[in-house]
């Protein structure tokens, strides 16, 4: 069965298997699950891709990357309990698990993870950063980037380079083979405002396209900051932006130059211009979201962009529209999504249709898709009772 092209029933978005079907995003869950979907011009096809067993208590998946960004054949899955599965797309199975063992971490849990020649780079909530490797569950280079660890991301430009922050822990940027554990740039927070301490917690980093000089970050403290390593001002950010009024938990670069996308814990997601120092501004809020949004991935080759949430839905957006293109309940809470290299491509080739052929399917309302509860609603901010009733799907 196809996936583009082809009038699928709405049945399909239950757990079936499809040997000719390639997925095109992948996105985790708070449950352990993996799930793929492909986006089709009418109606998207979703398959859980994890084993559930009763057995053993649910283990979040913390972080999703690739093992190579370049050719994203294999998903590096990294969940909270330390432990790291290779699911590859093309076998469509895990053809590795194994748990992160270091020395004196403790019960810390996972905070990053990414791969780098044929080590893992691993990054733990108590500010241990390990190069480790899988084969035999040793640590080459071992780093100390500090306490309350949030972020590692690396570079797309220069796989040794990563930067990372925290709690009260500042952006550091760091190079595995510099030939030293100590950052190569360290920011400095922003002057006292009324002679009190601005408090810092980078939520979220990433490094602009083309660059390694710059980089933006999301902060929990409603913040957007962007660092220009070049410039001569006492490393402190050269952007500041008081982005949202509550915690700012995801940021994502898009192929705009100098333009990111922001989500907050409310829902607020938006594009911001960076190009001006001092001018910058935001170009436009997206809609459609209920609740705390924990990834953003934007497409380079295409001005579309996927995203996920506590709401437990996944949202596809065009970076020159507001409104969501299509949003699909995917049952579970999400905590992170990831896109393959022609994500969309035939897509874009019918963008014209893309809108009004998903214009009557709404994925909410499939058999099977559970009504919140009261406290859920409240907890993800989600709409009033009357818009969760089921009717019924046309197609």
């Amino acid at each position: 069965m196809e996936c583009n092209g082809v009038n699928m029933a709405p049945e399909i978005m239950k757990r079936e298997d499809s040997s000719d079907t390639n997925f095109n995003v992948y996105v985790g869950s708070e449950t352990g699950f993996l799930k793929g979907i492909c986006f089709g011009l009418e109606t998207p096809m979703m398959k859980e891709l994890s084993d559930y067993d009763k057995s053993k208590k649910p283990v979040p998946i913390k972080t999703l990357s690739w093992t190579d960004p370049n050719n994203r054949k294999d998903l590096l899955v990294g969940l909270i309990d330390r432990t790291v599965k290779v699911y590859n797309t093309k076998l469509r199975a895990f053809t590795q698990e194994k748990r992160v063992q270091l020395s004196d971490e403790g019960e810390s849990q996972l905070v990053s993870l990414s791969q780098l020649d044929d080590k893992y780079l691993v990054g733990l909530e108590n500010g241990k950063i390990s190069y480790w490797n899988p084969a035999d569950s040793k640590s080459t280079i071992e780093l100390k980037a500090g306490n309350h660890l949030s972020c590692v991301k690396s570079c797309p430009q220069d796989s040794s380079l990563f930067v990372t922050g925290g709690k009260e822990n500042d952006v550091k940027i760091w190079k595995l083979d510099s030939g030293t554990t100590e950052p190569i740039w360290k920011a400095r927070n922003v002057p006292h405002v009324l002679e009190l301490r601005v408090p810092v917690w980078v939520q979220d980093a990433a490094f602009l396209p083309q660059t390694t000089d710059l980089v933006a970050i999301a902060s929990r403290y409603g913040q957007l900051r962007l660092y220009d390593t070049k410039m001569d001002n006492r490393n402190r950010p050269v952007i500041n932006m008081e982005f949202s009024d509550h915690p700012a938990m995801c940021i994502s670069p898009t192929r705009n130059d100098r333009q990111v996308i922001v989500g907050s814990a409310q829902g607020k997601v938006g594009l911001v211009d960076i190009r001006n120092y001092g001018k910058e501004k935001v170009v436009h809020l997206f809609h459609g979201f209920n609740g705390s949004v924990r990834s953003i991935v934007a497409d380079e080759n295409t001005p579309y962009f996927v995203s996920c949430g506590l709401d437990r839905f996944l949202y596809l957006h065009n970076l020159n529209n507001r409104s969501p293109v299509k949003k699909l309940f995917l049952k579970s809470r999400l905590t992170g999504v990831q896109i393959t290299k022609d994500f969309l491509a035939q897509l874009v080739n019918n963008s014209d249709d893309l809108q009004s052929s998903w214009h009557n399917i709404d994925m909410s309302v499939l058999p099977g898709a559970p009504v919140p509860t009261n406290a859920e609603r409240e907890l993800i901010g989600g709409p009033s009772p009357k818009k969760f009733r089921k009717s019924k799907v046309t197609s």
